[in-house]
């Protein structure tokens, strides 16, 4: 045997063997279509709701209709934050 080789062959020995890569889990699309369904219906409940709080007497006024947009704005950005946070926390389900 060579001094290349058996050098080789020691620094091989030497070096630490990878552990073998996970496979990824397999896909759930049913689970996933059947959250997204229900994140949806939940928002489409909220948005309704925050809708009929609205009072058609408090729309007549000048720069009511925009204040009422942005609540509207207001409650899905807060509804969107607390989904976004579900999705960055890992949350098992999701």
């Amino acid at each position: 045997m060579s001094p290349i080789a058996s050098a080789a062959a020691a620094v091989e020995r030497a070096l630490p063997r990878r552990p073998a890569r996970r496979l990824p889990a397999p896909s759930r699309p049913i689970v996933v279509d059947a959250l997204g369904l229900l994140a949806g219906i939940d928002l489409g409940i909220t948005l309704v709701l925050g809708v009929s709080a609205e009072s058609t007497g408090s729309l007549h006024a000048p720069g009511d209709l925009a204040t009422a947009a942005g609540r509207l704005t207001g409650l899905f950005a807060g509804y969107a934050m607390v989904f976004v946070f579900g999705l960055v926390a890992r949350f098992g389900p999701l």
